[in-house]
Protein backbone atom coordinates (compact mmCIF):
# COMPACT_ATOMS: atom_id res chain seq x y z
CA UNK A 1 0.00 0.00 0.00
CA UNK A 2 2.81 2.41 0.80
CA UNK A 3 4.47 1.86 -2.56
CA UNK A 4 1.16 2.59 -4.30
CA UNK A 5 0.71 5.76 -2.23
CA UNK A 6 4.18 6.91 -3.30
CA UNK A 7 3.55 5.95 -6.95
CA UNK A 8 0.35 8.01 -6.83
CA UNK A 9 2.36 10.92 -5.37
CA UNK A 10 0.30 11.06 -2.21
CA UNK A 11 1.87 13.65 0.09
CA UNK A 12 2.63 12.39 3.59
CA UNK A 13 5.45 12.72 6.08
CA UNK A 14 4.79 9.92 8.55
CA UNK A 15 3.53 6.37 8.52
CA UNK A 16 1.59 5.71 11.74
CA UNK A 17 0.97 2.12 12.79
CA UNK A 18 -0.40 0.22 15.71
CA UNK A 19 1.40 -2.60 17.48
CA UNK A 20 0.53 -5.21 14.84
CA UNK A 21 2.76 -3.48 12.29
CA UNK A 22 5.68 -2.60 14.60
CA UNK A 23 8.10 -5.12 13.08
CA UNK A 24 11.72 -4.50 12.14
CA UNK A 25 10.85 -5.34 8.52
CA UNK A 26 8.22 -2.60 8.45
CA UNK A 27 10.56 -0.12 10.11
CA UNK A 28 13.28 -0.81 7.56
CA UNK A 29 10.89 -0.70 4.62
CA UNK A 30 9.34 2.61 5.65
CA UNK A 31 12.65 4.32 6.46
CA UNK A 32 14.98 2.85 3.83
CA UNK A 33 12.77 1.87 0.87
CA UNK A 34 9.86 4.32 1.05
CA UNK A 35 12.12 7.06 2.52
CA UNK A 36 9.51 8.25 5.02
CA UNK A 37 9.49 8.54 8.79
CA UNK A 38 7.37 6.37 11.03
CA UNK A 39 5.80 6.46 14.46
CA UNK A 40 4.65 3.05 15.60
CA UNK A 41 3.66 1.31 18.76
CA UNK A 42 6.05 -1.48 19.74
CA UNK A 43 5.81 -4.33 22.21
CA UNK A 44 7.63 -4.18 25.52
CA UNK A 45 9.43 -7.46 24.86
CA UNK A 46 11.46 -6.01 21.95
CA UNK A 47 15.23 -6.14 22.31
CA UNK A 48 17.05 -2.80 22.26
CA UNK A 49 20.54 -1.45 22.83
CA UNK A 50 20.75 1.85 24.68
CA UNK A 51 23.79 3.09 22.72
CA UNK A 52 25.67 2.51 19.47
CA UNK A 53 28.51 0.99 21.52
CA UNK A 54 26.15 -1.49 23.20
CA UNK A 55 24.69 -2.35 19.79
CA UNK A 56 28.13 -3.00 18.29
CA UNK A 57 28.94 -5.32 21.21
CA UNK A 58 25.64 -7.16 20.68
CA UNK A 59 24.31 -6.18 24.12
CA UNK A 60 20.56 -6.00 23.71
CA UNK A 61 18.09 -5.76 26.58
CA UNK A 62 14.37 -6.34 26.87
CA UNK A 63 12.62 -2.97 26.43
CA UNK A 64 10.53 -3.40 29.58
CA UNK A 65 13.66 -3.84 31.69
CA UNK A 66 15.12 -0.48 30.66
CA UNK A 67 14.32 2.42 32.94
CA UNK A 68 12.71 5.00 30.68
CA UNK A 69 11.25 8.22 32.01
CA UNK A 70 7.68 8.74 30.80
CA UNK A 71 7.26 11.35 28.07
CA UNK A 72 11.02 11.67 27.60
CA UNK A 73 12.45 10.51 24.26
CA UNK A 74 15.47 8.21 24.35
CA UNK A 75 17.58 7.18 21.39
CA UNK A 76 17.83 3.38 21.14
CA UNK A 77 18.80 0.73 18.63
CA UNK A 78 16.40 -2.13 17.95
CA UNK A 79 17.95 -5.52 17.32
CA UNK A 80 18.18 -6.15 13.58
CA UNK A 81 17.82 -2.50 12.57
CA UNK A 82 20.81 -0.45 11.41
CA UNK A 83 19.51 3.03 12.26
CA UNK A 84 18.67 4.59 15.66
CA UNK A 85 15.11 5.43 16.68
CA UNK A 86 13.56 7.67 19.29
CA UNK A 87 11.59 5.78 21.87
CA UNK A 88 8.99 7.28 24.18
CA UNK A 89 7.12 5.66 27.01
CA UNK A 90 3.64 6.84 27.89
CA UNK A 91 2.02 5.73 31.14
CA UNK A 92 -1.73 6.05 31.55
CA UNK A 93 -4.50 4.79 33.81
CA UNK A 94 -7.20 2.61 32.25
CA UNK A 95 -10.90 2.93 33.13
CA UNK A 96 -10.62 -0.07 35.45
CA UNK A 97 -7.78 1.62 37.37
CA UNK A 98 -4.99 -0.51 35.95
CA UNK A 99 -1.85 1.07 34.57
CA UNK A 100 -1.14 0.95 30.85
CA UNK A 101 2.15 1.55 29.06
CA UNK A 102 2.52 2.60 25.46
CA UNK A 103 5.93 2.46 23.77
CA UNK A 104 6.23 4.55 20.61
CA UNK A 105 9.17 4.22 18.22
CA UNK A 106 9.89 7.18 15.93
CA UNK A 107 12.43 7.35 13.12
CA UNK A 108 12.64 11.16 13.21
CA UNK A 109 15.31 11.86 15.82
CA UNK A 110 14.49 15.58 15.94
CA UNK A 111 11.03 15.32 17.53
CA UNK A 112 10.07 15.98 21.13
CA UNK A 113 7.94 13.47 23.04
CA UNK A 114 4.92 15.79 22.88
CA UNK A 115 5.27 16.08 19.09
CA UNK A 116 5.46 12.31 18.72
CA UNK A 117 2.30 11.95 20.79
CA UNK A 118 0.40 14.63 18.85
CA UNK A 119 1.30 13.12 15.49
CA UNK A 120 0.49 9.57 16.65
CA UNK A 121 -2.95 10.62 17.91
CA UNK A 122 -3.93 11.43 14.32
CA UNK A 123 -3.96 7.68 13.67
CA UNK A 124 -7.13 7.39 15.75
CA UNK A 125 -9.13 9.51 13.29
CA UNK A 126 -8.24 7.02 10.56
CA UNK A 127 -9.40 4.15 12.81
CA UNK A 128 -12.72 5.93 13.38
CA UNK A 129 -13.14 6.52 9.64
CA UNK A 130 -12.54 2.84 8.84
CA UNK A 131 -14.95 1.77 11.57
CA UNK A 132 -17.56 4.10 10.08
CA UNK A 133 -16.97 2.70 6.61
CA UNK A 134 -17.27 -0.86 7.83
CA UNK A 135 -20.49 -0.14 9.76
CA UNK A 136 -22.22 2.12 7.26
CA UNK A 137 -21.35 0.10 4.18
CA UNK A 138 -22.09 -3.30 5.74
CA UNK A 139 -18.94 -4.63 4.12
CA UNK A 140 -19.06 -7.94 5.97
CA UNK A 141 -22.53 -8.62 4.52
CA UNK A 142 -21.71 -7.54 0.98
CA UNK A 143 -22.44 -10.24 -1.61
CA UNK A 144 -19.76 -8.84 -3.92
CA UNK A 145 -16.73 -11.03 -4.61
CA UNK A 146 -15.06 -9.54 -7.68
CA UNK A 147 -12.90 -6.40 -7.51
CA UNK A 148 -15.11 -4.58 -10.01
CA UNK A 149 -18.35 -5.27 -8.14
CA UNK A 150 -16.72 -4.50 -4.79
CA UNK A 151 -15.55 -1.15 -6.16
CA UNK A 152 -19.04 -0.36 -7.41
CA UNK A 153 -20.46 -1.20 -3.98
CA UNK A 154 -17.88 0.59 -1.84
CA UNK A 155 -16.57 3.64 -3.69
CA UNK A 156 -19.72 5.77 -4.14
CA UNK A 157 -20.77 5.52 -0.50
CA UNK A 158 -17.23 5.87 0.86
CA UNK A 159 -16.73 9.03 -1.21
CA UNK A 160 -19.96 10.40 0.21
CA UNK A 161 -18.80 9.63 3.76
CA UNK A 162 -15.37 11.08 3.08
CA UNK A 163 -16.84 14.31 1.74
CA UNK A 164 -19.20 14.48 4.71
CA UNK A 165 -16.34 13.94 7.20
CA UNK A 166 -14.38 16.86 5.71
CA UNK A 167 -17.09 19.23 6.94
CA UNK A 168 -16.99 17.95 10.53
Amino acid sequence: MLKICCQNRLQFSYVLTDIRFGSKENMQNIKEVINKDFIMEVKGNRLVAISADEKSKGHFTNLESIELKPDTPSTVFFEGIDFPVLLTKQVFINKNGSEGILYLACSNLDLKASEISIIYQKRWKVEEFHKSLKSNLALAKSPTRLVNTQSNHILPVSMLLLNWSVFL
